[in-house]
């Protein structure tokens, strides 16, 4: 996917956890993820050269209207009064990934609903969507346990039953 189809892409209430991964790596190919992140070292305005400070503004602004042209219309106006390029990811986040025993049974249930895909014959993509909702889940606060992790693995097929036959949860 080119980052040019990544904009076409606009935030909506059904897809937030694909939208934030491709806005990130398209802020991340425009040099403005530090920015969301709070990571951005402030320039120094002693030392820098207009050229510098025209740069980081250039940077800075990069970053909000990537992320302002997008979400859909409609939510806007979450973020349309807010400078602070991290204050505006937070704000899509409390919007679109609330914390309740609601989104976290929502993203147990896509836990449990992973299932290994032989026509693939990758283990790599079963794993890397099981990482995922485990980082959703620790996300939201919320660590997958022992017997979580025992019941993820037992959805694999019978040619990888050897591995979950000798996986004991801890009690």
């Amino acid at each position: 996917m080119e980052a040019a189809d990544v904009e076409h892409i606009l935030l909506n209430k059904l897809n937030w956890n694909s939208w934030k991964d491709n806005m990130k790596f398209l802020l991340m190919e425009r040099g403005c993820w530090s920015f969301i992140e709070g990571m951005e070292p402030p320039l120094d305005e002693t030392t820098a050269t207009r050229h510098d400070k025209s740069e980081y503004k250039q940077q800075q602004d990069t970053a909000l209207v990537t992320i302002y042209y997008g979400i859909d219309e409609q939510y806007k106006p979450l973020i349309s009064s807010t400078t602070s390029k991290s204050k505006v990811w937070i704000i899509l986040k409390e919007q679109f990934e609330p914390v309740s025993k609601a989104s976290v049974i929502q993203i147990l249930d896509e836990l449990f609903s992973i299932k290994f895909n032989p026509d693939t014959k990758s283990i790599a993509v079963f794993i890397a969507r099981i990482r995922k909702m485990v980082e959703r889940l620790k996300n939201v606060g919320h660590p997958l346990n022992m017997y979580c992790a025992f019941k993820a693995i037992r959805r694999l097929s019978l040619e990888f039953s050897r591995y979950s036959a000798n996986f004991v949860p801890l009690v």
